[in-house]
């Protein structure tokens, strides 16, 4: 493709795109962020997104440390602030149950509310300027790819992580081998 860019130039976007489109302050978590960097990878044909991140098949699909490392750098840069929600999670919920039925009497087995975490991304008042400027030039110089990474944070940004999650095992299963997650278990049977 032949663009100057590096990881935290892919993030800004992808956090401003989402911040446009869905009027929406803070995007939701980094296995979604994940996910649309991946996607702008391999159906945006921004290939150089792919060499820049690296991706291989983790616990829940395509995982990129440059992913992490980027979005550590934007909000150590002041760019983006971070929040880390909690949340229940069925997955860790279910984990626990089985534990609990390994190790204790069926009288003592509590129902367990293991939570997980969500970061929360949020452009600062710096990041937004940053992002405004870097989506001007994308705008001039390479239009088509800023409007690829519109199209894909559009079509994906909003859906639920499970249905985003399913998606990409479902066309790309390759990234699903390494997968905790249940709908990974069903394309491991099928094979």
């Amino acid at each position: 493709m032949g663009i100057e860019i590096d990881r935290e130039d892919v993030l800004l976007l992808i956090f401003d795109a989402y911040e446009r489109l869905f009027n929406k302050a803070a995007f939701n978590g980094v296995t979604r962020l994940e996910k649309l960097v991946f996607l702008l990878a391999e159906e945006a044909g921004l290939m150089d997104v792919g060499q820049l991140f690296a991706f291989r098949a983790y616990k829940f699909g395509p995982y990129s440390k440059g992913v992490y490392d980027a979005a550590s750098f934007l909000q150590s840069a002041n760019l983006v602030d971070v929040e880390v929600k909690p949340y229940y999670s069925y997955y860790l919920a279910e984990e626990e149950k089985e534990l609990q039925r390994d190790t204790e009497t069926e009288d003592e087995i509590e129902q367990p509310t293991p939570t997980g975490h969500e970061k929360l991304f949020a452009l600062t008042k710096n990041g937004k300027a940053l992002a405004g400027k870097l989506r001007s030039i994308w705008e001039k110089d390479y239009p088509d790819a800023m409007n690829q990474i519109d199209q894909i944070v559009g079509r994906y940004g909003s859906l639920p992580l499970n249905q985003i999650i399913r998606y990409v095992y479902r066309r790309y299963p390759k990234m699903a081998e390494n997968s905790i997650h249940p709908e990974a278990q069903g394309l491991v049977q099928q094979a």
